[in-house]
């Protein structure tokens, strides 16, 4: 947030604490709203998504309709256009100047971001059920964050415009697909060594802040390390973005007073 030039940053420090809060309000609907948990990831490794193979870096929604159906787009995934179709959320709060939809579409938009920037939201191996590692997904995602979060360093630079975001969001992807390989192998050696302890019915406790620094900070691959500091350094960027396209005049002087549920 302090990366952002004013009056954006003016506007919304003030929410920091309400952004953060809602951040998992898309998590709180997969339960409740069809398809929601489905916006959340894509298996690029299925092969019923071959059929993108020819459409290009960042095929659009309708080609990828025509090429692999509806039925199968949504059966493995539809995250990288659903950052498209938040972002687009955002642009119309923006022109609709709706105070509270631009906090509540920022604050999605957020969220599927920071998926993308998961290489488990990229994979059918989602929780490493296919390769015997049962529980990775929370270890990694929830249990490792919530243990040793508040040591996390996430310096961010400030934010530049992104030109296409759907091209951004393929990028993203799968770069963070590429780790994916790289996450799996360090569970499977941090178990080895009894740096996690396996509780059973898929859960995992990590024993010493030695695992946290080997799965997520910087041993023997980049990618992993980075994915902390990309993703808040690519919401900064869609939501500044947005700002600059012409969308100044829409941000209010005064901060805005939201109820504390969503």
């Amino acid at each position: 947030m302090d990366a952002l030039e004013e009056p954006l940053r003016g506007w919304l420090g003030p929410h920091r604490s309400w952004l953060s809060e809602h951040s998992v309000d898309a998590d709180k609907r997969k339960r409740m709203v069809e398809r929601e948990a489905l916006r959340h990831y894509v298996d690029l490794d299925a092969p019923a998504l071959d059929c993108l193979d020819s459409l290009g870096r960042a095929p659009w929604f309708s080609k990828a309709v025509e090429a692999c159906g509806d039925d199968s787009l949504w059966a493995y995934g539809v995250l990288p256009w659903n950052i498209e179709w938040a972002h687009a959320r955002l642009v119309e709060a923006m022109d609709a100047r709706d105070r509270e939809a631009i906090l509540r579409a920022a604050a999605d938009l957020g969220h599927y971001v920071a998926d993308a920037h998961v290489p488990l939201h990229t994979t059918l191996n989602y929780n490493g059920q296919l390769t015997g590692q049962d529980g990775i997904h929370s270890l990694w995602e929830t249990r490792l964050p919530e243990r040793y979060g508040g040591s996390y360093f996430l310096a961010v630079a400030p934010p530049s415009v992104l030109e296409d975001v759907g091209l951004w969001a393929w990028k993203a992807i799968r770069a963070s697909h590429a780790a994916v390989d790289s996450v799996l192998e360090f569970e499977r050696e941090l178990v080895e060594a009894q740096q996690v302890r396996a509780l059973g019915a898929g859960l995992f406790e990590p024993m010493t802040c030695h695992c946290f620094l080997r799965l997520c900070l910087h041993l023997r691959t980049r990618r992993p390390p980075r994915c902390g500091r990309r993703a808040p350094t690519t919401v900064l960027a869609l939501r500044y973005d947005l700002w600059r396209a012409q969308h100044a005049r829409l941000i209010p002087a005064a901060p805005l007073r939201l109820p504390p549920h969503a």
